[in-house]
């Protein structure tokens, strides 16, 4: 089996191609929204079932944000925790997690790129 090879004449440039493709597919964005601007939109029916049954979850949301009380003050408490601890490390001791995370999940490697990276 034989590759078939086009001449380097043919072959444009990708920076130009993609730089071509980005302003086609602009231009056909711009035309489609011209287009169709004001289609396919949902009816605003207070009798629409789609309409009653999103309001209904909504509304029982809203009944049961206490239950949701608790978890929501945990999560909130943990996070307060995680950046309590990162302002306290300061920037030396990011990097030397990260390094440390590296080298124990992901070998030299791993912990050379994070030290660089930060």
């Amino acid at each position: 089996m034989t590759a078939v090879r086009f001449p380097t004449a043919l072959v444009a440039d990708p920076v130009a191609a993609r730089r071509a493709l980005v302003v086609v597919l602009g231009i056909a964005a711009a035309i489609a929204y011209v287009l169709f601007r004001g289609q396919w939109t949902l009816p605003h029916n207070d009798d629409e079932p789609l309409f009653r049954s999103l309001n209904g979850v909504r509304d029982a949301v809203a009944d049961n944000r206490s239950i949701l009380e608790p978890i929501r003050a945990t999560v909130a408490a943990l996070i307060d925790v995680f950046n309590t601890l990162l302002e306290s490390l300061g920037w030396p001791g990011v990097i030397g997690l990260s390094g440390a995370l590296g080298l124990a999940f992901g070998g030299v490697r791993l912990c050379v790129l994070a030290i660089v990276g930060f």
